[in-house]
């Protein structure tokens, strides 16, 4: 439940940061949001792969390990990205912007493979 409240927070701080682009306080503030939005996805995603009723039997491990690393990596982006908005938000705003397209790239990889998997079958 805390992700989902997290996910819905994410609209207030992203219109509170197109109303106010140039200041420090909406790029902490939405890097703050989305990383928590990460955090618990992650720990989501930890509490399914080590249960054996709520994980898919077809599932191999190794794909839970391969997400691991993916949002430990997106967790140290988002935390790079708060970190530079003390120097300049367009950093910050570029690295959250950095994320989407990694995210958006890594999806269409995943459904390519998912392709190819059902084209063998």
């Amino acid at each position: 439940m805390l992700h989902l409240l997290f996910i819905s927070l994410i609209a207030v701080f992203t219109a509170l940061a197109g109303q106010n682009p140039w200041l420090t306080l909406p790029a902490i503030l939405y890097g703050s949001i989305v990383l928590l939005a990460n955090i618990s996805s992650f720990l989501m995603l930890r509490t399914v792969s080590q249960s054996q009723d709520l994980r898919e039997a077809a599932v191999d491990p190794a794909v839970f390990k391969r997400f691991n690393k993916f949002y430990f990596a997106i967790a140290a982006i988002y935390g790079i990205a708060i970190l530079s908005s003390f120097i300049q938000p367009i950093i910050s705003y570029t690295l959250y912007l950095a994320v989407n397209f990694l995210l958006i790239i890594s999806s269409f990889k995943s459904e390519m493979h998912n392709i190819d998997n059902l084209e063998k079958t």
